[in-house]
């Protein structure tokens, strides 16, 4: 039987703290760049049920560990190929999204979101790239249609 390798908890907190300040990112958002979960994020952040967390997995801190500060921040100057980010965008205006709630919701304007749509744009940028698969992740296409605040937009300006 293998047993899981836990470590002190208490500087990947303050590494995912870092992230987020330095790439102006979420929880959820550096989860998704470091292949974990949002709720491990959110657990390291917040505590379980009011308790902080006082250790994680092996394999959540070397994720944690893996992204660094400069590929946080260098997320708003990279582009990445944008079909991806076109066929989730596709989806959700399918599904009765508007391209300004979008844009709100991902942090940009109107136009970038129609030009993704449109196939005007090859390229787009990362940190858009990056929001977009969280707010897909994270919030049922109704959800995201219905005109609810945005989780994301409140923890970033938190």
């Amino acid at each position: 039987m293998t047993t899981a390798t836990w470590v002190d908890a208490g500087p990947f907190r303050t590494h995912l703290q870092h992230l987020m300040t330095t790439g102006d990112l979420t929880a959820t958002e550096v989860a998704a760049l470091a292949g974990i979960s949002p709720r491990a994020t959110d657990s390291l952040l917040v505590g379980r049920h009011g308790r902080p967390v006082r250790r994680i997995s092996h394999a959540t801190a070397r994720a944690l560990y893996d992204v660094r500060p400069q590929h946080a921040e260098g997320l708003r100057s990279r582009h990445v190929p944008a079909a991806e980010s076109q066929r989730r965008l596709l989806r959700l205006l399918a599904a009765g999204a508007t391209v300004a709630e979008l844009a709100e919701r991902l942090g940009t304007v109107p136009d970038t979101v129609a030009d993704l749509v449109d196939g005007s744009l090859l390229w787009c940028p990362a940190l858009l790239a990056l929001r977009l698969v969280t707010l897909v992740r994270v919030q049922p296409p109704a959800v995201i249609c219905s005109g609810a605040p945005q989780p994301a937009a409140a923890q970033r300006a938190a």
